[in-house]
């Protein structure tokens, strides 16, 4: 999963790519159970800037980003197919608006400026 972080140098936008290892503890009350689950180790597997993370997903991205894709689609798809936390998926949206030449008029879909 990607979470946006700010870098202690230069306090610009990065990604860490972060691999979360848990236990599964289960507790059984008479016919009912539930699960408890408990943080065995937090590990940073890759660190990458805004700039970079919106040009990966543009690349991927380019045979479904078309005129008139709703932004709920996009969000959706960068959240399942690039591990991004859904908090972030507007900050990245607004790259790819950006890099792409996009504008959204009615807040639900992109359309590209010509």
């Amino acid at each position: 999963m990607y979470v946006r972080t700010s870098c202690t140098r230069c306090s610009n936008a990065d990604y860490q790519d972060l691999k979360l290892h848990a236990l599964e503890h289960t507790v059984f009350d008479d016919l009912t159970h539930a699960y408890r689950y408990s943080v065995e180790n937090i590990e940073i597997a890759d660190t990458i800037s805004e700039e970079e993370m919106a040009a990966r997903i543009m690349r991927e991205l380019r045979g479904i980003l078309r005129d008139g894709i709703e932004i709920s689609e996009l969000c959706k798809t960068i959240q399942e197919c690039f591990g991004v936390a859904a908090k972030y998926c507007c900050d990245i949206i607004q790259r790819i608006k950006y890099e792409a030449g996009m504008y959204c008029p009615d807040r639900k879909h992109l359309y590209y400026a010509r």
